[in-house]
């Protein structure tokens, strides 16, 4: 297991531990369970970034598609004989 020095500013430290004892932990857990969810929203937002950008990748791929298909349906129904 690691270990990190960690400095806060006066405020920042009172509001933690007022949070660790309103929640009955000791600091440290609750700062590990701070930097854990930090952590794992990160990796949210950046694979919701990188879903978007595909999304986008996809989407314009099949506009081109889709429009080639309208195109050659309209072409060809203009051609049907009934």
């Amino acid at each position: 297991m690691k270990s990190i020095l960690l400095k806060l500013d006066d405020k920042l430290f009172e509001e933690l531990e007022a949070s660790a004892k309103d929640e009955k932990t000791p600091k440290t857990t609750y700062i590990k369970r701070a930097i854990e969810a930090y952590t794992k929203a990160a990796r949210r937002r950046k694979l919701e970034d990188q879903l978007k950008f595909e999304s986008m990748l996809v989407r314009e791929e099949s506009m081109l598609i889709n429009k080639e298909i309208s195109e050659s349906f309209n072409t060809d129904f203009l051609n049907d004989d009934y």
